[in-house]
């Protein structure tokens, strides 16, 4: 009789926490579900795409003292491809972090996007 409680009271625990899950908000952006209140921090055209090493040299605004110049953008490939990018394009991206890299130490590389919008490149 106990194993029986103790069976049903299990698949209780595991119903209820299956009602606390998270529905997807926003399946065009699937690293997060949540909409963001703020501005992007990042604003520019796309200057040059490296797809060997999933980067983009952004010319624009929010690079913090390399305010309107340059930054490059390390794409996380889980979520974003270099091959949706392109010369030329406008991109806006939220950033959750910024590092300097070593071997580029007059721009910044923003390596935690939290999201970008940018128009899809148009097929040829």
């Amino acid at each position: 009789m106990k194993i029986k409680k103790l069976f049903f009271a299990f698949i209780l625990v595991l119903l209820l926490s299956a009602c606390n899950q998270q529905t997807v908000e926003d399946p065009a952006n699937p690293k997060f579900n949540s909409e963001f209140n703020r501005s992007a921090g990042i604003k520019g055209i796309i200057v040059k795409v490296d797809g060997n090493k999933a980067q983009l040299l952004i010319q624009g605004n929010g690079f913090g003292l390399n305010d309107d110049g340059e930054g490059i953008i390390q794409l996380d490939t889980k979520y974003y491809s270099a091959a949706n990018f392109e010369k030329d394009q406008y991109v806006e991206i939220w950033v959750d972090s910024q590092v300097q890299a070593a071997d580029e130490p007059t721009l910044p590389i923003i390596s935690d996007v939290a999201k970008i919008n940018f128009t899809p490149k148009e097929e040829e």
